[in-house]
């Protein structure tokens, strides 16, 4: 059949009735292998693909681009004035379900309202080029066919297609089989049919899709002068280019004039698929890993005249390339992605905002790949007419005898200037405006155009929004943040995405759509309006961090599991708390801030946290606040509610540490005690700060008080042992004297204790004083001493303390002897003891001792020898102890005195020899000083130590020794003692102000056997007698204990 010289064409654009649409339930035709049913888009894989519907009976298909913008065919309006399009004009709609018809239904129905539920949105602006209807013989549909159509309601949740607007690398070979080599998929909701008639069965509101190869990329001009031979320019610009392949080449009318074979899926556009997509699918290609929008379909044509029907077999369809026409999609899609520049700023200061690339728009860069970006040079529009590439076949049969490859292996380039970006041409980086939605205005006075906007904060810095403001979407990132003062209203028509950042709602925030925290913070005590708001990892902050709010959410709330919450908790049960009107579902975990020490105390308090009206549903995880205080949550139908339970101190203690256990039980029972309640700020530190500070608060001079006790009593018993073993009424005589400076110890007492002894601490050693003599009247058989000394000693701390305290002090005593006959002495003598103890932790302690002591000795004929003593007086203790406490300091005194009691029988033997006289004897002691109750003053960490009385009952085995010489006379003693008192195995103590039973410290426990040996040496044979002497212990493992003394006798 020879080919017609005239080209036939067909504008793929029909018109169709509603009212009379009662065609079956079957847009692309099909190969002759598949029935339209076949190919059906049922799994609506080409969701963002929609019909287009003109109330006065036109369909076309398009491309959603972004939630407002389909992107379709100028000659599906380009026959009357854009302004007519409105619904007091030409009502038009956008359908985007697989069967499009109830969508258009419901849209009639309801006075052309939109409804999303149906996926029907009306159009409120339409824009075509005007050069479609100017070029190409003012056909409208060869050149410059496109067209884009703004929605009235944003068309949320459907997908947006990415737009290709480089031309296509032209391929180096044209493959017989595959052609260019680029699989293509088109799309449409046009008429049906079979591959040998075409479109016969009409339109039937279904989306069907099927696959090709692009055939090319050249002009119809290109394509005739191939076919038919050279003519005069008529269809210059270049378009995309597909054909219907038979399946078997066995139809006459195939002569596979773009070359390539059949695909399985192969078919071709009909009318009604006008504007719809060409796809370059990633399925199939290399160039890119998303689906691309490289054309928008305007027609098809047919060579053999009416013999051969449109859309069947061996025709082709053609679409403009996007490539060409950029500028003019961009600078007429009506959307504007938007973001704040960094720095503080104004919502309504034009100079804070640029616009940004759109996310959809995308190029191919010098290295060949698919990016977002833009062209650097103008678009070529109708004058685009190199870089052909494809293959034209003229023939049947063989088609490598009758084709022409028209690549020309090189991309062509073009060239000029981009204008400066403004927000009307599209370009990115333009500022001066203020976003916020502006919708279509069309009547016959006034055309306003849309615009609207996807807002993006990301850079660093905060926005004020003062005002009422509706943009299309909003997106948080980074740090950025948002203040929405209380005189700001911003609303959101598809959703809010927050991904980072801070947004501060004082005012009020509302979106049609969700509002998803997948990351950042909320805070504020105004309302924030959504369908749900979602926090994935979010944080949900009433009021501000460290301020009391409540956060309403008008509608419901949902928290997952990694989602945060923080909460500020003040007075009298008062916190923050999410107030929800619908049905709150809670999650992740609730943070207390900072202030909540001194707030909970763990006596019960409750905070009402959430409310949803609609119900709660889901738990938060309790956390520990910390070693001792963790939440609690109690959930009521329209409430949930915290509180802080606090775990005993017992819990975080080392149990084998006494000092730890006891305060443990002393903090557990006074938790409700107000006036302790500052102690509890404990209960928010670590284990290791509570043990520490447990250990640092340890009584450990209360064990030096019992050991100072023991150390004044051994000493005073001691010291009147040593007159009843020294005294003799043989070796005395003549006048008074004073040797040893024993005077100077009795100044000493007028001193503070510790004040360094000099001198005087070995005042009854300086054997090269001189001999003071004084006349008296007093009778012979009379004797007066003065005796001093210096005593040291180490004695045991409390359990778990390896370090000693170190005890130091003197002692002065002075008294008359009366020597009733040559074996019997009686003495009164009164004694002050000053000693003191340095113990660990910085402690101290010291004590006075005043005794009044009566002591009596007599020698029997023949050997024996009994003495005994009695002693009475007060002994008084100070403490000072200087504590720390969660960085603060406090310091703690106590002042006692006490009843002493004291005596001692004994019974010994003498035996004389040559070597001087050994007695062998036994002593029994007893003494006791009447210990209370001390408080300390100086804090709430005081004690009230209820001191148990110290009581000692001894038996002592050992000898004593005399050697008089002349002049001379040694003196030695050897005991083994045996105490039968344990003492008290724990310290009972609560705080000074505290409640409840006393707490049981652990002492260190009593000796039981040790031994005391000491010597002496006394000089003069007058009545003048000096002595000196040292005593001390052995074996005691509680207390080594030295006494270093000197005493001066007068005998008169």
């Amino acid at each position: 059949m020879p080919l017609n010289r005239r080209l036939l064409t067909d504008t793929a654009c029909a018109a169709f009735a509603m009212m009379a649409a009662t065609a079956p339930a079957l847009a692309v035709v099909p190969n002759e292998d598949k029935t339209p049913a076949d190919i059906v888009d049922n799994a609506d894989d080409y969701r963002g693909v929609g019909m287009f519907f003109r109330a006065d009976g036109f369909v076309c298909t398009g491309s959603l681009i972004n939630p407002r913008t389909v992107l379709f065919a100028a000659h599906c309006v380009n026959d009357i004035p854009d302004e007519q399009y409105n619904v007091d004009g030409v009502p038009a709609a956008w359908s985007f379900n697989v069967n499009a018809l109830p969508g258009f239904q419901n849209w009639f129905a309801n006075n052309f309202a939109s409804n999303p539920d149906l996926a029907v949105f009306n159009v409120n602006r339409i824009v075509w080029n005007p050069r479609s209807t100017q070029d190409a013989f003012g056909l409208g549909f060869i050149e410059a066919d496109i067209a884009l159509a703004s929605l009235d309601t944003p068309a949320a949740g459907i997908p947006t297609w990415a737009l290709l607007f480089s031309t296509l690398p032209a391929p180096t070979i044209s493959d017989p089989a595959r052609g260019t080599g680029y699989h293509v998929n088109i799309v449409g909701y046009g008429a049906t049919g079979n591959a040998v008639q075409g479109a016969v069965l009409g339109i039937d509101w279904r989306r069907r899709a099927a696959e090709n190869m692009l055939g090319g990329f050249f002009s119809l001009d290109d394509r005739d002068n191939v076919i038919i031979g050279p003519n005069p320019p008529t269809f210059p610009q270049n378009l995309y280019q597909i054909d219907f392949d038979s399946q078997d080449r066995d139809f006459e009318r195939d002569f596979n004039v773009y070359r390539d074979d059949a695909l399985p899926n192969e078919g071709i556009t009909a009318g009604g698929d006008s504007g719809g997509p060409l796809i370059l699918d990633a399925a199939n290609n290399t160039l890119s890993n998303e689906d691309l929008v490289i054309g928008v379909l305007s027609g098809g044509s047919r060579f053999f005249g009416a013999s051969q029907p449109f859309s069947s077999l061996g025709t082709p369809s053609f679409f403009q390339p996007l490539s060409l026409y950029w500028q003019y999609i961009t600078a007429n899609n009506p959307y504007r992605y938007v973001a704040a520049k960094a720095g503080n700023g104004n919502w309504e200061d034009g100079n804070h905002w640029v616009t940004q690339l759109d996310p959809m728009y995308r190029v191919i860069n010098p290295q060949g790949q698919v990016v977002n970006g833009l062209p650097t040079s103008p678009q070529l529009g109708p004058d685009g007419t190199d870089g052909d590439f494809g293959a034209i076949c003229r023939a049947f049969g063989n088609p490598d005898d009758f084709c022409t490859d028209l690549a020309t292996g090189e991309s062509f380039a073009t060239t000029g200037t981009l204008p400066a970006p403004t927000l009307a041409n599209g370009l990115p980086g333009a500022s001066g405006f203020v976003p916020t939605n502006i919708d279509a205005v069309t009547t016959p006075t006034l055309r306003v155009d849309p615009r609207y906007y996807d807002v993006t904060l990301s850079q660093e810095g905060n926005t004020t929004l003062s005002s009422d403001v509706t943009i299309d979407q909003l997106t948080v990132r980074g740090n950025a943040g948002l203040t929405v003062t209380a005189a700001g209203n911003l609303t959101s028509l598809i959703d809010i995405n927050q991904f980072g950042g801070r947004v501060n709602v004082n005012g009020g925030i509302s979106s049609v759509g969700d509002y998803t925290l997948f990351a950042g913070m909320v805070e504020g005590t105004a309302t924030v309006t959504a369908p749900f708001l979602t926090s994935v990892t979010g944080v949900l902050s009433p009021g501000t961090m460290g301020t009391i709010g409540t956060l309403t959410i008008d509608g419901n709330l949902v928290m997952s599991s990694g989602a945060q919450f923080n909460v500020d908790l003040g007075t009298s049960a008062v916190s923050d708390r999410l107030a929800v009107t619908g049905m709150a579902n809670v999650g992740g975990v609730v943070n207390t801030s900072s202030p909540v020490i001194g707030r909970v105390n763990g006596n019960g308090e409750r905070y009402t946290i959430v409310t949803g009206t609609g119900g709660v549903t889901g738990t938060f995880t309790p956390r520990s606040i910390s070693a001792i205080i963790s939440q609690r949550f109690i959930y009521q139908p329209n409430a949930v509610l915290m509180e802080f339970s606090t775990a005993s101190y017992n819990t975080v203690i080392d149990s084998n540490d006494p000092t730890q256990a006891g305060y443990a039980q002393l903090l557990d029972q006074n938790r409700s005690n107000a006036s302790l309640e500052s102690l509890y700020d404990l209960d928010f530190a670590s284990v290791d700060t509570i043990r520490s500070t447990f250990t640092g608060l340890a009584p450990v001079n209360e064990q030096a008080v019992r050991s100072l006790s023991a150390q004044s009593v051994n000493l005073l018993q001691n010291v009147n042992a040593a007159r009843l073993r020294e005294a003799d009424k043989s070796r005395a005589g003549g006048k008074v004297a004073v040797t040893g400076r024993p005077l100077d110890l009795a100044q000493m007492s007028l001193a503070p204790v510790g004040q360094p002894l000099g001198g005087a601490l070995m005042a009854m050693q300086d054997g090269g004083e001189a001999t003071e003599m004084t006349e008296t009247s007093l009778p012979e058989n009379v004797g007066v001493f003065l005796s001093g000394g210096y005593v040291t000693a180490n004695a045991d701390s409390l359990p778990g303390f390896n370090q000693q305290a170190d005890l130091s002090g003197y002692f002065i005593a002075g008294g008359i002897e009366f020597y009733p006959g040559d074996n019997t002495m009686v003495g009164l003598s009164g004694s002050y003891h000053a000693l003191e103890a340095n113990v660990p932790l910085g402690q101290r302690l010291d004590s006075e001792t005043y005794a009044a002591s009566l002591y009596l000795r007599h020698a029997f004929e023949g050997g024996p020898v009994i003495d005994g003593q009695f002693s009475m007086g007060s002994m008084g203790f100070d403490t000072r102890r200087t504590v720390q406490f969660l960085g603060a300091t406090q310091t703690l005194e106590s002042s006692s005195d006490d009843l002493l009691v004291s005596g001692a029988l004994g019974i010994s033997y003498d035996l004389t020899s040559s070597i001087g006289t050994l007695s062998p004897g036994i002593e029994g002691r007893i003494a006791s000083v009447s210990l209370g109750t001390v408080r300390e003053t100086g804090g709430t960490l005081g004690l009230a130590v209820a001191r148990e009385k110290f009581e000692s009952k001894q038996a002592r085995f050992g000898f004593d020794y005399e050697k008089l010489g002349k002049g001379v006379a040694i003196n030695a003693n050897a005991q083994l003692v045996w105490e039968f008192e344990d003492g008290p195995q724990l310290l009972a103590a609560n705080f000074a102000s505290g409640i409840g039973p006393n707490a049981g410290f652990v002492l260190d426990t009593a000796d039981h056997t040790w031994g005391e040996v000491g010597v002496s040496a006394t000089v003069g044979n007058g009545p003048l007698q000096l002595t000196v002497g040292a005593d001390t212990t052995i074996g005691r493992d509680n207390a080594d204990a030295q006494v270093y003394r000197g005493t001066a006798t007068y005998r008169f």
